[in-house]
């Protein structure tokens, strides 16, 4: 079976939108819970000067024109980083296989708010976190990679269809969130806490911060975040990842969703006085990503993991039977699709460490459990998941196996 290398395209788009709604945000802090005091005993000098999570962190998004900043830096940062730190998957196969899809959150925010029947639109002026916490606790997160591949903000759902996806969202919620205080005397300590002990990263919201944002777009610039006050309060959600003391008198190392072509690779950092200045809200959540024991089988020494839908056989045995998520670690590769009594059926999707910086995701179909190839020419252009990473990502191909 021979693996094709696939060849990426990068389309630059620097319109970008925002979508952090800030309307109603301070009644909203006030009713909720306060971020949890340090831990007894624990004291400043245990917290080295510099730390992050780049390692777990997923591939680079952008969200372009749209206002869906608060789905990326919710679901597909903050989420999908929490789940690579707890089960330690740092090559880009497995954090590109495990993400969790910002779309999925912007639509569920933008349905709701639909069926409430109020002249607010979603889609148009952007989503509180309010609304989006709400939305993650009740439905839970979809895997990027899973179905449906056609989400936009407006997508209605048919409440049968829903319920079958729900069906593996709902393993992947917010239990509970705090908000860090980022005008404190403790907020930059406790973002500190939260990255280096929790080793989970910190959502924010910023507003009025002028061409801080557009700056970090032009060629040349050093990731250096250079807000300048402005009364227009757009807002922006991103996700802090990071953080070092000795960089530009102690800053924070930001991920956001304009894509590569942004500040240092994606990233930008922001020094405290200016987190605390235009940082409106953050927050640090706690996750069921630890609880998945029900939607996990594990075997062969850690080399074979399923993580989705399982049947139960007696009281004991666990038997793969569902759409889900699989890993080989003897061939290295991770596969997306329906499995059937433990073996695979109708169409896999395949990834493996990238190529030269470049995505390989493969595509191959199943009956009765082998693998029936030379189904359609290498190349087709119609794959829908290869359609809907195209509206966050590079340019890519997804193919068809070939014996």
């Amino acid at each position: 079976m021979k693996n094709k290398i696939l060849i990426l395209l990068f389309s630059i788009n620097i319109a970008f939108s925002q979508g952090f709604n800030i309307e109603g945000i301070e009644e909203f802090l006030e009713r909720t819970e306060t971020y949890p005091k340090e831990k007894e005993g624990l004291v400043a000098t245990q917290i080295p000067y510099k730390y992050d999570l780049v390692a777990f962190v997923p591939p680079i998004g952008n969200q372009k024109d749209t206002g869906s900043c608060v789905g990326w830096s919710t679901a597909y940062y903050t989420l999908s980083t929490i789940y690579n730190s707890i089960y330690g998957i740092t090559d880009a196969a497995g954090k590109t296989a495990t993400a969790f899809d910002p779309w999925f959150l912007y639509n569920q925010v933008a349905q709701v708010d639909l069926m409430r029947g109020t002249d607010y639109q979603t889609c148009l002026q952007g989503v509180h976190f309010e609304d989006a916490f709400s939305r993650v606790m009740k439905t839970g997160s979809k895997r990027m990679l899973f179905p449906p591949y056609d989400l936009t903000c407006e997508r209605a759902w048919d409440p049968y269809a829903l319920n079958d996806v729900i069906e593996n969202t709902r393993l992947y919620s917010i239990k509970k969130y705090y908000k860090i205080e980022p005008r404190s005397y403790s907020g930059v300590r406790d973002v500190k806490r939260e990255l280096y002990i929790n080793k989970q990263p910190v959502i924010i919201g910023i507003a009025h911060y002028g061409e801080g944002l557009n700056r970090l777009m032009y060629s040349g610039n050093n990731g250096i975040f250079k807000p300048n006050y402005s009364s227009i309060p757009a807002g922006h959600a991103m996700t802090i990842v990071g953080y070092d003391d000795n960089i530009n008198g102690g800053s924070f190392l930001v991920v956001n969703s304009y894509g590569e072509e942004f500040g240092l690779g994606g990233y930008m950092w922001m020094n405290y006085r200016d987190f605390g200045e235009y940082t409106l809200a953050a927050f640090a959540i706690e996750t069921t990503l630890r609880d998945l024991d029900d939607a996990r089988l594990v075997w062969d020494n850690y080399q074979k993991v399923f993580e989705g839908e399982i049947s139960y056989v007696g009281l004991n045995r666990k038997v793969i039977d569902g759409f889900g998520l699989y890993y080989d670690g003897t061939n290295q590769t991770w596969q997306i699709g329906e499995f059937v009594n433990g073996r695979q059926e109708g169409l896999i999707y395949l990834i493996q460490n990238n190529y030269y910086g470049s995505w390989d995701i493969r595509k191959l179909y199943f009956r009765n459990g082998s693998p029936v190839y030379g189904l359609v020419e290498t190349g087709t252009d119609n794959d829908p998941l290869e359609q809907y990473l195209k509206t966050m990502f590079k340019d890519l191909e997804v193919n068809w196996v070939k014996e």
